[in-house]
């Protein structure tokens, strides 16, 4: 497709095919900017009680009557907590309520409850007896399977968090670096407080998503056999690896790529898993912790896949980097990967890259419609090297400095092109993050729901984005 300009993986370094790998934004102001929150009278949480003790006592024993509205209300904040929005503190006490008179209902610890577990395993992560647990002792722990359930929230607590709680205390010994106990007396302080910090709300509705998303996953393979690969509940995890997984989601868009998908995966006697990459040697993984289950890119209640598949994608980065060190290999991992390159390594074919701007619109129309009809994986990026000047003002930053525009787009970041309606002239998107999309003028999806997935007319398309890639015909 000559219109597109075409570049060949050979200059894909360049301004016009940038890496991908921008990591889930984790502001809480901005998920709350974008998905107003459930009023907290709606599950009828307390009032006499200031927030953090309103939470704190929702473990009492007392006899407790929800009514059908309440598990409603609860069932759609699951939902949204999945698809990456943190909970205010009413709407955390109101979901414990519920969670406690159902059976049905995933329970999650406070972060009072999470900060003596914390405490407990201590000693197991303090490998070398420091006193201090260090980023890398904590990252050594997640592939340590002994650590389940509360102990695995605590451990991703832990990392996720290690270098703003090792500054709640006094540390009189400063050549010391990490966390250590006094901390999280500090930490547990700040729980229990009656008016707490926004910080310490953030890490109340961190330790939240985290059980909320562990005790969803369906911990077996494939649950419902290939209907479990569905496009919507593919969700990144900590790992900047949208390429791989929006490439997947293109894949599941359609019934030959989810065919594709469930056969690249088997389970072996042991437990663990062989990964088929299409034209390589198949890649073995043990059976994902629960603390990789959290970090890591899951489907939720669709089963283990998509983890194990991320799992050996990583695994097959570290072979490329024999002799580099983990933090080396992490940071290339969260680098990215090209578009192309995804593309390749999931579906077997050769991919081609090219540029959108300036391609005639009956062209890029024709191009679109032929590709997706056959079933073919379609990823765009918006490059912000090459895209129009935004409004700094009103634009966040992701924390690998990515770019969440004012129009709700992320720069340097994999999309996967998954519908076009000739009859309406739009081609639909989706974001892997499950969540943040194209924005109305009220700053809230322009669709009316932050599921990651948009519309848009294709001269806007046009506009909106620099960089498609596309599986070619040809095996690699």
């Amino acid at each position: 497709m000559e219109s597109l300009r075409p570049h060949s993986l050979s200059n894909a370094a360049s301004a016009l095919s940038p890496r991908t790998g921008a990591i889930p934004e984790s502001n809480p102001e901005l998920k709350q900017a974008a998905s107003p929150p459930i009023k907290a009278d709606q599950l009828q949480a307390p009032t006499a009680r200031s927030p953090i003790q309103a939470v704190l006592s929702l473990w009492q024993d007392e006899p407790v009557v929800i009514s059908a509205a309440d598990k409603n209300s609860a069932l759609a904040l699951l939902e949204r907590t999945r698809k990456g929005y943190h909970p205010t503190v009413d709407e955390m006490g109101a979901y414990r309520r519920v969670a406690k008179a159902s059976q049905d209902l995933p329970a999650v610890d406070t972060l009072a409850e999470t900060v003596p577990v914390m405490t407990q395993i201590f000693a197991r992560l303090d490998r070398d007896k420091s006193g201090f647990l260090a980023d890398s002792e904590i990252k050594a722990a997640r592939l340590n399977p002994s650590f389940k359930g509360r102990e695995a929230v605590a451990l991703t607590t832990l990392l996720k968090l290690n270098k703003s709680i090792q500054k709640l205390s006094f540390n009189e010994w400063k050549q010391q670096s990490g966390t250590h106990l006094k901390d999280l007396s500090a930490l547990g302080r700040r729980a229990a407080k009656d008016e707490p910090s926004k910080w310490t709300l953030y890490v109340e509705s961190y330790v939240f998503n985290q059980g909320i998303k562990l005790r969803q996953i369906d911990q077996r393979l494939f649950p419902q056999g290939v209907a479990s690969i569905r496009p919507d509940h593919i969700q990144q995890g900590e790992y900047g690896t949208c390429t791989i997984l929006a490439a997947a989601a293109a894949m599941a868009a359609n019934p030959a790529g989810k065919q594709a998908l469930f056969e690249m995966i088997s389970e072996k006697s042991d437990g663990s898993f062989l990964v088929h990459f299409p034209g390589e040697k198949p890649v073995a993984v043990k059976r994902p912790t629960d603390a990789e289950l959290i970090l890591h890119a899951s489907s939720g209640q669709d089963g283990l896949w998509l983890s194990v598949l991320e799992k050996a994608f990583v695994k097959r980065m570290e072979g490329q980097m024999q002799g580099k060190s983990e933090d080396e290999v992490e940071k290339a991992v969260n680098s990215g990967y090209y578009l192309s390159e995804g593309i390749r390594l999931l579906t077997g074919n050769k991919a081609q890259d090219g540029t959108i701007p300036g391609t005639p619109l009956p062209q890029l129309r024709s191009f679109v419609t032929q590709t997706l009809a056959e079933n073919r994986v379609l990823l765009v990026t918006l490059n912000p090297d090459s895209a129009q000047a935004k409004d700094k003002a009103l634009k966040e930053k992701t924390k690998r400095n990515e770019e969440i525009y004012a129009d709700g787009l992320v720069g340097l970041h994999a999309y996967s092109v998954i519908g076009f309606d000739p009859a309406t002239d739009t081609i639909t998107l989706r974001n892997p993050w499950n969540h943040t999309e194209l924005l109305g003028r009220d700053g809230k999806a322009a669709d009316g729901v932050d599921d990651g997935v948009f519309s848009v007319k294709l001269d806007v398309f046009q506009k909106l984005f620099s960089d498609i890639a596309w599986q070619t015909r040809d095996k690699a």
